[in-house]
């Protein structure tokens, strides 16, 4: 079953962004192209808004094993090389959802969402539907955190992903679900640009 990858890279923070960004963009680039190669899915870089030094990277993967299988090859190797001195992963999960249309990515605005899953705490696909239709949000695609190798999630957590074209609809949203669950993260990211 293929699942999403959600990450954030965090710049290290002694780290002057003016004096790195054109290494950065570059090896990011690299990681786009030999990600989405490796994968056969499309990877994406975003940045996270109200954070410059986050960054979100998607992809996705036949398997949490796939991906699994990836992290050990050379080319690989060779990136988190590269791209070591400048980031570090803060946040990582695989997701069972994977969106099969590019609107999900194409959006100006993009939010993910992980919510905790208690019991009691009222978490349901009905309350979540109801609520992204209260906000009139464009897209929503619901899904589950797959394996134990995450950082800052853990297997059975929810995963809400979501697209607008209007960023205070996001924020809302996110605050709504924030008042209700216990949200694990939550972030609203924009397209990062990279030049060829």
């Amino acid at each position: 079953m293929p699942v999403q990858e959600i990450a954030v890279l965090s710049i290290k923070p002694n780290l002057n962004l003016q004096e790195i960004s054109e290494n950065l963009v570059q090896g990011l680039g690299t990681v786009v192209e030999v990600q989405t190669k490796y994968s056969q899915y499309p990877t994406l870089i975003r940045k996270e808004l109200g954070n410059e030094r986050n960054i979100v990277l998607i992809g996705g993967w036949d398997s949490v094993k796939d991906h699994e299988d990836y992290i050990q090859t050379e080319p690989n190797q060779k990136l988190l090389q590269i791209m070591s001195p400048y980031i570090d992963v803060t946040f990582f999960l695989h997701s069972s959802i994977l969106p099969q249309d590019s609107q999900h990515t194409l959006l100006d605005f993009h939010s993910v969402i992980v919510v905790e899953r208690r019991e009691g705490d009222g978490f349901s696909i009905e309350n979540v539907k109801k609520a992204v239709e209260e906000e009139a949000v464009l897209q929503l695609v619901i899904g589950e955190v797959k394996g134990e190798n995450n950082i800052g999630a853990k297997h059975g957590d929810m995963v809400l992903c979501l697209g607008s074209e209007d960023r205070s609809k996001l924020e809302r949203l996110g605050d709504r679900f924030k008042s209700q669950y216990k949200v694990i993260k939550a972030e609203v990211s924009v397209p990062f640009v990279i030049k060829s």
